[in-house]
């Protein structure tokens, strides 16, 4: 009977029950999931970052493709699809 008692109270009532222990190690679980993706994304960018000012070139294609940027003796056409 003891045994019984023992393990409802660890079950159910005690302070670290087993219930509670499960759905942190679930949180734990997700959150390290979530730290690997946000380590493997700054990872990505840092890279996308050395690579962007490693070389002059890169930086002016960079500039020139995602802000329009051109040179003074240059005409800028957007075409857009219909």
């Amino acid at each position: 009977f003891s045994l019984v008692l023992f393990g409802l109270w660890i079950t159910f009532f005690d302070t670290y029950n087993l219930i509670d222990r499960f759905k942190k190690l679930k949180t734990l679980n997700s959150l390290q999931k979530e730290i690997k993706y946000y380590e493997d994304e700054i990872s990505l960018y840092t890279r996308q970052y050395e690579e962007l000012f490693s070389n002059k070139d890169n930086l002016e294609k960079f500039a020139r493709e995602q802000y329009q940027m051109l040179e003074e003796d240059e005409d800028l056409f957007i075409i857009i699809d219909e």
